[in-house]
């Protein structure tokens, strides 16, 4: 029995060809028809993965940003941001894939601790904050606080580290032995 029949047309991105292979992987061992495209990928291979997604054999496709690049397939109602991408502009693209045409849909991104910049400077981008869903067995309330204080903190003194003692002073020092 297959567990993804009905779902709907899902393109989830990931970062890295390594990344995109190892959750397909993943992704069939839970039941699903999935796919993925990426660079290191035949031509052929990835024509055969877009067809069965634009026929809805597969319901699933993982992708980086350069595989996905021109993909246009009508239908696609949800797009994943698995790992956030490391170039804004890549997000504005990614959740472009979805509600073409006046149609509705909706993009997801997971964030580790190690992706606050990455979001902050999305959230710059496209002018607003990222709403957080909080009904999911993923959420961490803690990291939403962190990531609002990384957020939110000034560019200033106070969030600089330290400069090193100036060398001016050791060469002083040092005519001074002589």
């Amino acid at each position: 029995q297959q567990k993804d029949k009905g779902a709907p047309l899902t393109l989830v991105f990931a970062r890295t060809k390594y990344g995109s292979d190892k959750l397909t992987k993943k992704l069939r061992k839970k039941g699903l028809k999935v796919e993925s495209i990426h660079g290191d990928k035949s031509q052929s291979a990835r024509e055969r993965a877009l067809t069965a997604f634009r026929k809805k054999q597969i319901r699933v496709l993982v992708a980086t940003d350069v595989a996905a690049r021109g993909i246009d397939v009508k239908g696609i109602t949800l797009v994943i941001n698995f790992e956030l991408p490391d170039e804004p502009e890549s997000y504005v693209h990614r959740i472009g894939r979805t509600a073409r045409a006046k149609a509705h849909g909706m993009a997801l991104s997971f964030c580790s601790k190690e992706e606050f910049a990455k979001l902050k400077e999305i959230e710059k981008t496209i002018g607003s904050a990222l709403p957080i869903l909080r009904e999911h067995s993923f959420h961490q309330e803690e990291w939403v606080a962190q990531y609002r204080e990384f957020r939110d903190r000034k560019p200033g003194r106070k969030n600089r580290p330290k400069k090193p003692a100036r060398r001016r002073n050791f060469r002083r020092n040092k005519k001074a032995r002589r």
